[in-house]
């Protein structure tokens, strides 16, 4: 029995900002990024993996997995991005548990196969982590059946994102790879490696494949994916599951997670010749959802990154992305329009939220130095000992003292350096159209980081002279005593901090919603919990039916409450909402037509 104490205890939001944070998250980017070239665990799983490769076909028919509803339809369930904190997790893992949810008279069912895109935990892959934000609310919202021999298992299986990656996948591959069933709640995960290919019906395929820190494909992978498209019956449909949305970069040639993308559709899927389809792809990374459509083949792309980390804006995703995608053609990939309503009404953007909305979100940067108070009061330590050493160095009694004084010169330097290096390169945009810009990402940087650094070091000078002057003059203190001292960093510290925090979170604010860049840490910064969503999918002998789903708010930590009902129902969930979740779908079924076999 789960005791109230028990959910109390249990992780809120990461607060990206903190520096425990920075510290905790830098350590593993920077080790990854030297030595994961030189120990990818991905050759290590092929190496341990038994399966001869003519067995690859038997092992991915997961077909008697699923329980066909009265249409004769299978179901399966896409989820990414999930353990930030507790509340948002279990909220779409209470969701998911649920045998059915209806929308507009159509009810959908629970699926057979849950699918995970990746960041399973956050902000770092340590098995604590994976035990406190990830498994326990799914056990806790679909309970095991202990004792139940008879008990059908609905199977997971999961891709790697970037926070999974930064062990080097030692954990991730521990618990999701290997031989044995992984208990999660009722749910079993067994998968042999960080990838796979899963046969879903006669026609229809779905790849989850693992594209690691660096955005490439290693040898093993490619090999055996090769092999699955070629002995997979001729026009398959294959759904792509893929960690990263790489097709938010394909106007760009560097992009490597859509260039990783590309080698999957044109080296593998159209290399093997058996008139294979790739009819969608589905990612998370990006914590929104979205759905764009390629010109020429009908490809669907949608990202769904909304299972429980923060909110990501959508009004700075382009309109459209022109391209290279199918057999090396010219392409375009356009944001899909609304056909039928749910949360967003019809003829909009098919963007969640909604892209006024989105900008409207921003303003709750105006609190950002106490949404991030320790980060304000490190901006706080940090401008008050650069402006304590400027004045150890000569007094600043004006401002042209201190355009004289040589640390107050470097300090401005070292701002420069930080702000500017900070500043985001990404091409302006206003609402998915490119607005006027400089070519140079360098340029860019220094356009939008240079204004941002000048008015930090106005407030830097400003305080640390105005703070002197006040204590040496009206409040009479002797320059450089212990009391001098003590009240020049207490109130230096504090103006510093409150008013160099608030100009950061307006420099995100500001720059993010004008210029659509900095959407990463302009949204962290906040860490909103709202809008979250996953996708369910119903595949039928015609057609892939795609319901996504969203949840607009979710209960905060007091309003959770036991539930009593576990009692005398062993599969009710454990943790329940005082007033019941609400669902809804954020747009209207979408239908993906197969290719008629009897055309083909």
């Amino acid at each position: 029995m789960v005791t109230k104490r028990e959910i109390d205890e249990l992780p809120v939001m990461v607060r990206w900002f903190d520096p425990s944070v920075i510290k905790k998250i830098l350590k593993p980017v920077f080790i990854s990024a030297i030595f994961g070239e030189y120990a990818d665990r991905r050759l290590i799983q092929a190496a341990l993996d038994d399966a001869l490769p003519d067995q690859y076909l038997k092992r991915a028919d997961i077909r008697t997995q699923f329980q066909q509803d009265t249409e004769g339809a299978i179901w399966c369930d896409f989820a990414a991005d999930l353990g930030d904190g507790f509340d948002s997790t279990y909220a779409i893992a209470s969701l998911l548990a649920q045998k059915e949810l209806s929308f507009f008279n159509q009810k959908t069912e629970r699926g057979s196969v849950l699918i995970f895109g990746g960041d399973q935990v956050y902000p770092d892959s340590t098995l604590d982590n994976y035990t406190r934000q990830f498994k326990l609310p799914y056990e806790w919202a679909l309970p095991d059946q202990v004792g139940d021999d008879d008990a059908w298992h609905p199977r997971i299986y999961a891709i790697p994102g970037n926070h999974d990656w930064y062990d080097g996948l030692n954990v991730f591959t521990a618990l999701f790879c290997g031989h044995k069933d992984w208990k999660v709640g009722n749910w079993r995960a067994k998968q042999e490696r960080s990838y796979f290919a899963l046969q879903l019906t006669d026609r229809v395929w779905l790849w989850g494949i693992d594209i690691q820190l660096s955005e490439r494909v290693d040898q093993p992978q490619a090999a055996y994916f090769r092999k699955i498209a070629a002995d997979m019956d001729e026009h398959s449909e294959i759904i792509l599951c893929t960690a990263v949305p790489g097709w938010y970069g394909a106007d760009n040639d560097k992009d490597k997670a859509f260039s990783a993308m590309g080698y999957f559709a044109s080296s593998i899927v159209l290399k093997a010749k058996r008139d294979h389809r790739i009819a969608l792809v589905l990612s998370g990374d990006t914590h929104h959802y979205c759905r764009y459509q390629a010109k020429t083949n009908d490809t669907m792309f949608i990202t769904s990154g909304g299972g429980g980390a923060f909110l990501h804006p959508t009004h700075p995703l382009k309109n459209e992305i022109p391209c290279q995608w199918w057999a090396g053609k010219a392409d375009k990939f356009t944001l899909s329009r609304v056909e039928n309503a749910g949360i967003l009404p019809a003829n909009q953007p098919a963007c969640y939220p909604d892209r006024k909305e989105s900008k409207k979100l921003l303003g709750e940067n105006i609190w950002f130095p106490f949404f991030n108070w320790k980060f304000t009061l490190m901006v706080g330590v940090i401008y008050s000992a650069l402006g304590l050493l400027s004045i150890m160095h000569s007094e600043l009694s004006d401002p042209f003292t201190a355009i004289k004084n040589p640390v107050w010169i470097v300090a401005a330097l070292g701002l420069i350096a930080v702000y500017v290096r900070y500043a985001d390169r990404s091409t302006w945009l206003y609402d998915g159209a490119r607005i006027a810009q400089p070519e140079s990402p360098f340029l860019r940087k220094v356009f939008t980081g240079l204004p941002h650094a000048a008015v930090q070091i106005c407030v830097l000078t400003i305080i640390s002279q105005s703070v002197y002057l006040e204590l040496t003059g009206s409040r009479g203190l002797l320059f450089w005593s212990w009391s001098f001292n003590a009240a020049f960093i207490l109130v230096a510290t504090f103006l510093n901090g409150i008013i160099g925090s608030f100009l950061f979170g307006m420099y995100l604010n500001f720059t993010c919603r004008s210029l659509g860049i900095n959407a990463n840490d302009s949204y962290s910064a906040m860490s909103l919990n709202s809008h979250r969503h996953f996708l369910r999918l119903k595949i039928l002998a015609d057609k892939i039916v795609v319901f996504p789903v969203g949840l607009h708010e979710i209960p905060k930590r007091t309003d959770w409450r036991v539930n009593p009902q576990t009692i005398s129902d062993s599969t009710a969930s454990l943790v329940i909402p005082k007033k019941p979740l609400v669902p809804k779908l954020i747009e209207g079924p979408i239908e993906i037509k197969l290719r008629p076999v009897a055309l083909i």
